[in-house]
């Protein structure tokens, strides 16, 4: 077991010196549920593409967008624009993430989800008000991305318990009336106590190990030492991956493993077994394997390969974002300079 690295114990990445300036620049728009009329998201892409157009951006017209996110990623994938603007939970920015990878872009986050680790870890404030207050102010910051396999990830990538429980959440929140709400709600409860352990082989550039556990967490740079309720990192550019094994035993176990992980005290756990690593080899003895990506579940072939591209990716953050607001800050969450 490691010490937990606090917020800011990694150098700052740096910010450019000047704000970011929007006259002329090709804005591209990824929206979860643009089509629902009175949505939250497409509230917020409607006053953020307007806001905007007011700073001489050019934005997407949101009625041509097409309605899914695969969609919308292809269209911008061709259009190729100088800013993408992901509005939505984790699953959407990592999207938007991909994009701007993909064709050079910034990414500008937009929170609407129910967790918004990126978002918090960047400290984008909750409130759309404070957000179009400043999108003037906005700075580049390259941080790090994750990848395995192919996939990318900002927060985490994880396998075993998290993927089955994400699966039970989505059917317990797309139930139709009680009834079949009553039917899931004991579909999810039977399923948490019904993620048994697997044995994993896990290979780093300093060796090899062997252990059973019913999830294994990898973070894009190591979680900090934060306090209840949180999953922020200590730094979002030091090139590392933190890598949490559950090594929890006995009739609780899994019960155990579901508080730590919703509470955000996995690098406190003591059921918990963790360490950092630049690259990470992953063998589970099966041919396919199950891995959430920042809460979207892809299945990959193994081994599973993960490693870090450092400040591989440019994100829109306003300096002066902090946790004294609605939202934790680029200095804290970051690493103060």
């Amino acid at each position: 077991m490691q010490e937990t690295p606090t917020a800011g114990s990694v150098p700052d990445p740096g910010r450019d010196a000047g704000p970011f300036a929007w006259t002329g620049v090709r804005v591209g728009v990824l929206c979860n549920g643009v089509a629902g009329q009175g949505s939250d998201a497409a509230e917020r892409a409607a006053r953020v593409v307007d806001a905007l157009r007011a700073h001489d951006a050019e934005c997407d017209d949101l009625g041509t967008l097409p309605d899914s996110i695969p969609a919308q990623m292809k269209r911008l994938g061709e259009t190729k624009p100088q800013v993408v603007v992901a509005v939505g939970g984790d699953g959407t920015v990592n999207a938007g993430a991909r994009v701007a990878i993909g064709v050079g872009a910034s990414l500008l986050v937009v929170p609407t989800g129910t967790m918004n680790l990126i978002a918090k870890d960047l400290g984008v404030p909750l409130a759309i008000d404070r957000q179009l207050m400043d999108l003037t102010r906005v700075r580049p910051l390259r941080v790090d991305f994750g990848e395995v396999n192919g996939e990318v990830f900002l927060h985490s990538a994880a396998l075993g318990f998290v993927p089955e429980m994400t699966r039970l959440r989505e059917a317990l929140r797309a139930s139709e009336g009680p009834v079949d709400w009553t039917r899931n709600a004991a579909r999810f409860a039977r399923g948490l106590g019904a993620v048994s352990s697997r044995r994993v082989r896990m290979a780093t550039e300093r060796g090899e190990a062997e252990r059973r556990t019913r999830s294994l967490l990898v973070t894009c740079n190591p979680l900090a030492a934060a306090g209840i309720v949180s999953h922020n990192r200590a730094t979002l550019a030091a090139g590392t991956l933190g890598v949490y094994a559950s090594a929890h035993e006995g009739a609780f176990a899994s019960l155990r493993l579901c508080f730590s992980l919703a509470l955000g005290g996995l690098s406190r756990d003591a059921g918990t077994d963790w360490g950092t690593c630049e690259s990470l080899s992953v063998e589970t003895g099966r041919s396919m394997c199950e891995v959430s990506c920042d809460g979207e579940i892809a299945e990959l072939r193994t081994p599973l390969e993960f490693r870090c591209h450092q400040r591989g990716l440019t994100a829109l953050v306003c300096p002066d974002w902090d946790r004294a607001g609605d939202g934790p800050g680029v200095g804290a969450g970051v690493g103060a300079g």
